[in-house]
């Protein structure tokens, strides 16, 4: 009999795909937080965002959303050639542009929280879901409590 339900947060109950290909893209280049913005999505060249998109299929932690800027991601087809690739990224180079993100969307989330959250939505009927579930609920997830509890709240 099922006493609780174990749920991942991003790609199961949040789809927050434009906030990560945002703070993926402009981290990198160090770029204003007004890049944070419905423009600045449009500024993303379309190949990249399709090599985002096929990295985070395979991305298992932030130092993975590297992978996107290399070379042959989308050529990627299994986890073991997902893991190969990265560890040709130079580790100084994963630190860095992890460091870097990690404070380009700390900032955007305390400077402009309001454009942050409008990237997280919650999937189709999960908000119900969530609510109205008969059993405890649990979320295990790599992103921050805070960050789920503020994206739940808004919702």
């Amino acid at each position: 009999m099922l006493k609780a339900l174990a749920l991942d947060f991003d790609g199961v109950i949040c789809d927050g795909f434009g906030e990560c290909v945002l703070v993926t893209w402009y981290a990198q280049r160090g770029a204003r937080l007004a890049d944070f913005s419905a423009a600045g999505m449009s500024a993303i060249p379309a190949r990249f965002v399709r090599q985002f998109s096929h990295c985070r299929a395979f991305a298992k932690h932030l130092p993975h959303f590297y992978t996107s800027f290399l070379d042959g991601i989308e050529g990627v087809r299994t986890q073991e050639e997902f893991e190969a690739l990265y560890a040709t990224a130079p580790t100084a180079d994963v630190e860095a542009f992890v460091t870097a993100l990690n404070a380009y969307r700390g900032s955007v989330r305390e400077l402009l929280p309001e454009r942050w959250l409008s990237e997280q939505s919650l999937y189709p009927g999960m908000a119900d879901f969530l609510r109205q579930s008969p059993w405890p609920l649990y979320i295990v997830t790599a992103k921050d409590a805070a960050s789920v509890a503020s994206i739940l709240e808004h919702a």
